[in-house]
């Protein structure tokens, strides 16, 4: 623990004294953004309160409670009182289902209907004690899916198991339990007590969680989850241990996040905005901790939180409708999403845990400078989640160095600019076999990152899609604000190949030298940088040059320089998450190359020039 702590202080150490210009963010915010996406979805309840999703055509999973609890943090903050009557109805639908036990993912409901039962006092005293007799009936191990009656499978349970036991929680300090509680029911205090100190298995050293296949998003919504129940003021024996892993965990975040704010990628569930909103409520809770007895890394966590709120305000506010993923095709195409990332599901999850980030906040606490702006650093996440993160003077990189091919591929997956849009130099990397929706034409033949592939014989191959028999280490050869250099070396058992790419980082620009060595004299060999042609709202102008590849985007530029030697060409247009790309690939004699990646919009250009 000492190590991410003693990282984090030596980063904040480089900031200069004069506080950071404000981001514009505050509480008021977080409500702003609530009201909005909640007005957007009231037309989408029906008659009897439950949220019909606009795309499926149907009631999906936990979406009405999750429309209901940010409307009862509204309501209870003076706003959105035109809505008082959709957010009572789906407080009821929402209570009768869950009590009846036909809630979809019932796992995930406790929490949110608390969080609205504890915002919701003021309403007439027979409508709520309907609320309370429901809420009361449930039988946790009858209703829940993650459940182990005999305790035989309580270290195979994950996410869903930590979002029921986060509700129980909840229930116990509210003091719903079932009527003429014998013990014989598993609820609250002895639902957290017999299933969550399993769950201590599943985090890192450095408290994140671990879902099965190291997806990112589940280490923040988990501990989320987890910190929203003991900000009610829940104790339990195993209480210490989780605040505990849940301040190891906020401490990694601030270093695997982006300058601009924005989630990392990596697994399932990725590029969604519920990520950020996520990320907003665990930093308020943070500067809420620290607040008298660390101000400046109090303003770190401050001011990491109204990052991630302002980086979603593009889909959200500058978007019509409002988008529920980082690209900007419509909706209804659900281009990028999981079959289970439904409009109506994450849109409203947006707004739950904005709801939280406001009832965390302490506006007494001042933004100051925090490290993914403040940089200089690299950030290494071997064995669990497999990922190594650098951030220099607001750019940032992140390598997925044995990625999970169902979502990602290995190797350089993003390249960030502050003040550049995210999908511009690339924002993850591209799968062949992705398990969300890309149209069919649109997959590439092998999966694709930034980074090489190398002929052995007859046989290319490319370190994007290589996953098992794969070892990776990372070297930093420097680090501070103005110039960051660290390699990552693969080796790879089945081919006998050694991958090495040195990184160079420094403001607006990264600089890779590749070396592949085989067992066999590696003769030839190819780079690929994949080119964003479109983002499904706005289009690009990509040209190509004997030495220069360039990308206008109108919130910036992007250039791949190169040697003119090399053979350089486009490939079949290929997508992601967040748009459409054009491959570029550069073809060198041997088994050595080396380019530079630059971008920048215009506000940097012009201080560049001046």
């Amino acid at each position: 623990m000492s190590s991410i702590a003693a990282q984090v202080d030596t980063v904040l150490e480089r900031a200069s004294i004069a506080p950071p210009k404000s981001t514009g963010i505050d509480r008021r915010s977080y409500l702003d953004l609530i009201a909005m996406i909640l007005d957007a979805a009231a037309p989408w309840q029906d008659e009897r309160g439950a949220i019909i999703d606009p795309v499926a055509g149907v009631e999906h999973g936990q979406t009405s409670c999750r429309f209901v609890a940010p409307g009862a943090v509204l309501l209870s903050a003076g706003r959105g009182e035109h809505l008082r009557d959709r957010i009572l109805l789906g407080m009821d639908w929402c209570c009768r289902r869950l009590s009846s036990g036909q809630g979809q993912s019932p796992d995930f409901w406790m929490r949110e209907l608390m969080t609205a039962y504890m915002h919701l006092p003021d309403v007439d005293p027979s409508r709520r004690a309907r609320w309370a007799a429901d809420l009361s009936s449930v039988d946790p191990e009858s209703t829940y899916t993650a459940i182990s009656r005999d305790g035989s499978r309580l270290y195979e349970l994950h996410n869903y198991t930590v979002y029921a036991a986060a509700g129980e929680a909840m229930r116990e300090v509210a003091g719903l339990g079932p009527p003429d509680d014998d013990g014989s029911i598993v609820w609250g205090r002895r639902f957290f007590e017999k299933y969550m100190p399993p769950q201590m298995t599943h985090f890192t050293e450095y408290g994140m969680y671990r879902d099965p296949g190291d997806p990112m998003t589940y280490d923040m919504t988990t501990r989320l989850q987890i910190a929203a129940a003991l900000s009610v003021g829940f104790r339990s024996p195993s209480v210490a241990r989780f605040e505990e892993l849940i301040r190891r965990g906020a401490l990694a975040q601030l270093l695997y996040v982006s300058p601009d704010g924005y989630a990392p990628y990596g697994g399932r569930s990725n590029q969604l905005h519920m990520q950020e909103a996520i990320l907003t409520a665990l930093c308020e809770i943070e500067a809420r901790r620290y607040r008298t007895e660390n101000p400046s890394l109090a303003g770190a966590f401050k001011r990491q939180g109204h990052l991630h709120t302002r980086s979603v305000l593009r889909w959200l506010v500058g978007m019509s409708p409002m988008r529920h993923v980082k690209n900007g095709f419509h909706p209804a195409s659900q281009h990028g999403c999981e079959s289970y990332a439904k409009y109506s599901v994450y849109s409203l999850f947006t707004a739950s845990c904005l709801a939280l980030a406001y009832q965390f906040a302490d506006e007494r606490v001042e933004e100051a400078a925090c490290p993914s702006e403040i940089g200089g650093y690299v950030f290494d996440l071997k064995g669990a989640f497999h990922k190594v993160f650098a951030v220099c003077h607001g750019t940032q990189v992140e390598i997925d160095t044995a990625a999970d091919l169902h979502y990602d591929a290995t190797g350089l997956g993003r390249f960030h600019v502050a003040g550049v849009p995210l999908e511009l130099g690339l924002s993850m990397p591209i799968p062949a076999r992705p398990n969300y929706r890309v149209p069919c034409e649109l997959l590439p033949e092998t999966d694709l990152a930034i980074g090489p592939a190398w002929v052995i014989g007859d046989a290319w191959h490319t370190l994007a899609a290589l996953n098992n028999g794969l070892d990776s280490a990372t070297r930093v050869e420097h680090e501070s604000e103005e110039d960051v250099r660290f390699e990552v070396i693969w080796t790879h058992a089945s081919t006998g190949s050694r991958i090495r790419q040195r990184y160079q980082l420094t403001e607006g620009m990264l600089r890779i030298d590749a070396d592949v060595r085989a067992s066999q004299p590696v003769k030839r060999m190819r780079f690929f940088v994949p080119l964003l042609n479109t983002n499904g709202n706005v289009e690009t102008k990509v040209d190509l040059l004997p030495d220069r590849a360039t990308v206008r985007h109108p919130g910036g530029t992007y250039t791949v320089d190169f040697a003119s030697t090399y053979h350089s060409r486009f490939a079949s247009k290929v997508g992601n998450r967040n748009g459409i790309y054009t491959p570029l690939v550069l073809e060198v004699e041997g088994s050595t190359i080396t380019l530079t990646l630059r971008m920048s919009n215009q506000r940097r250009r012009r201080r560049q020039r001046e």
